[in-house]
């Protein structure tokens, strides 16, 4: 062991260069200034340390205990939450398919030669119809950065 212990030394001298060892030489001596400051913190601040660690005892204890007394209470408002999120998606889907049927329609009656432009005397339900797409368009994106805008949803514990 002795022997192991020279050729381990033997490899650190080989290693390490004087500004290596002043180097490492520093860092042991930060090391000893931060530990040396944290047990003063700690010394000074010991009542407080205790304080917070029994606030947050009796604080984890109570949420504990009225998580277990609303425990169905948050089991449906999250099974709730849920369904509400899958046909929130379909909504969104659904808005987007009418989207896409507004602006299809608005298209032809951009043509000429179309039956529905032939029915038309003036540019308004054309201006009307294109309208009413963009404002679809518009409240999907809105739907889309904002759900919290169209869904509300209340959580009560107790």
């Amino acid at each position: 062991m002795i022997t192991e212990l020279r050729r381990l030394v033997s490899s650190l001298n080989i290693m390490a260069s004087d500004t290596t060892m002043a180097k490492f030489s520093r860092t042991v001596n930060n090391v000893e200034q931060l530990t040396s400051s944290l047990a003063a913190y700690v010394e000074r601040n010991e009542n407080k340390l205790d304080r917070t660690a029994d606030n947050f005892l009796r604080a984890s204890g109570r949420l504990g205990k009225m998580l277990n007394r609303n425990a169905d209470l948050v089991d449906s408002t999250a099974a709730r939450f849920d369904r509400v999120s899958r046909h929130f998606e379909d909504f969104v889907l659904q808005l987007d398919s009418i989207s896409a049927s507004a602006r299809r329609f608005a298209d032809v009656l951009e043509t000429e030669e179309g039956t529905v432009q032939l029915l038309l005397e003036d540019r308004r339900l054309y201006d009307d119809l294109r309208q009413t797409a963009d404002n679809i368009d518009d409240l999907i994106t809105d739907i889309r950065e904002n759900p919290s805008k169209y869904i509300s949803l209340k959580l009560e514990l107790f």
